[in-house]
C-alpha cells in the first residue's frame, strides 16, 4: 500500500471544506458567523434557489417599452414619484 501511495501518478485529494462554497462567482456571503442574542431570530436566504422560483412566478414586461419624455405623462404614471416630498 505504501508503494502505491508513493507513486507520482496517484493524486491524493484532501477532504472538501464546506466554507470554500461561500467564495467565488455570485456565492459570496455577507456574514459567515453571527452570535445570536437572546430572543433574536436570524434568517438565511438562498438567493440562487430563489432565482428559478422568481423566474417561474414573477411578472415580466412584454412588448416594446414606451419612452416617456413629457413630465406630465410621468406624473400620471407615477403620481407619488417626487423626492422633494421626502421628510
Amino acid at each position: 500500500l505504501q508503494a502505491f501511495i508513493e507513486r507520482d501518478d496517484v493524486k491524493v485529494c484532501v477532504p472538501m471544506d464546506p466554507r470554500d462554497a461561500f467564495y467565488g462567482g455570485r456565492t459570496g456571503n455577507i456574514v459567515s458567523h453571527y452570535d445570536v442574542k437572546d430572543g433574536e431570530k436570524i434568517n438565511y436566504y438562498d438567493v440562487c434557489s430563489l432565482y428559478p422560483f422568481t423566474c417561474k412566478t414573477g411578472k415580466y414586461p412584454l412588448g416594446c417599452p414606451e419612452i416617456l419624455f413629457d413630465p406630465e405623462d410621468i406624473e400620471k404614471l407615477c403620481p407619488n414619484n417626487d423626492i422633494s416630498r421626502v421628510e
